[in-house]
């Protein structure tokens, strides 16, 4: 089920980081070094997306009433 999940939604860092852990215990450690390498490299993307979305919010405290409408 979590290769099917990882080819479906190849950015799911969960699924990676779970499919890593059974490899692991089945012991396939080339599989399971190459899912927690996916995991790692998605679990950062989706932290870098986060800071930037959070930057990109605007506060309406933060909006200025004489500051001209951008268009």
């Amino acid at each position: 089920m979590l290769e099917q999940t990882v080819q479906l939604e190849p950015t799911n860092a969960v699924a990676h980081y779970r499919l890593a852990t059974l490899y692991r215990k089945k012991g396939q450690v080339e599989a399971a070094k190459r899912e927690a390498e996916l995991y790692k490299k998605y679990k950062d993307m989706k932290e870098k997306l986060r800071a930037v979305y959070k930057d990109l919010q605007v506060q309406p405290s933060e909006i200025r009433a004489d500051e001209p409408d951008e268009k």
